[in-house]
């Protein structure tokens, strides 16, 4: 009656060995436990590679045995929405869409660098958690609180911290890096407004995508150098 959703689905069956021990609703929550692990993932790196907020809502997972007979099914839903609606998603969406999903990022790459850099994996929740606030003022805290977990090291100067590292690690020319170092202090200096209630700016949607398109890139080449150069120590 012109409902519609969208929904993904394995190519294949996965197999899982399971102890025969087990009771059949202890096989059913351990396996449904783990599926439902990498549907988490699996929305937490749609939201790094699209950049924009896409919500996997609901969980089906459907059990067979070894003689492919049907043996049990779960459900399960994750409580949040998404704020991006149809009429969102226009032709620059669209194009932004198709250029970033030319992206790939390996699932054991993701989990490998969070079990060994707990920064990061703080920084990719900040980052992922930041789409789900209907508030602007919200998402933009959650995104500098995701460059907070990376580069506030030392402490001291944190504006500067972030400002530098954040413009360093994204390989402009020195004229695009000065320019994006300024963008990003001035929008500190917003951000730190709002938690201190010093001053009420009005942000805009084009502030919070371009500072949500740094934090996206950032993340993606803070990962690409762990990975490619085995480097996990977040202060070097």
């Amino acid at each position: 009656e012109g409902g519609y959703y969208e929904c993904f689905e394995s190519k294949e069956m996965i197999e899982t060995d399971v102890d025969d021990t087990l009771t059949k609703e202890e096989i059913r929550k351990k396996i449904f436990r783990e599926q439902f692990e990498k549907i988490i993932l699996l929305e937490r790196k749609l939201r790094l590679i699209t950049g924009i907020g896409i919500t996997l809502p609901v969980v089906e997972v459907s059990l067979f045995d070894d003689k492919g007979d049907f043996y049990s099914c779960m459900t399960g839903s994750i409580p949040k929405f998404s704020i991006v609606e149809v009429r969102d998603y226009n032709d620059d969406l669209k194009k932004k869409l198709s250029h970033n999903l030319q992206l790939r990022i390996n699932d054991d790459a993701i989990k490998e660098l969070e079990e060994k850099n707990l920064r990061f994996k703080r920084a990719l929740d900040f980052y992922a958690s930041s789409f789900d606030s209907t508030s602007i003022r919200n998402r933009f805290i959650l995104l500098f609180s995701s460059l907070e977990a990376l580069f506030n090291i030392s402490k001291e100067d944190i504006t500067n911290e972030l400002s530098e590292y954040s413009s360093k690690i994204l390989f402009l020319s020195r004229k695009k890096r000065k320019s994006v170092r300024y963008k990003i202090r001035e929008y500190y200096k917003i951000r730190s407004g709002y938690i201190h209630g010093d001053f009420d700016y009005p942000l805009t949607i084009e502030d919070e995508s371009i500072l949500r398109g740094y934090v996206r890139e950032i993340l993606i080449i803070y990962w690409n150098i762990s990975t490619t150069y085995r480097i996990y120590d977040p202060q070097e």
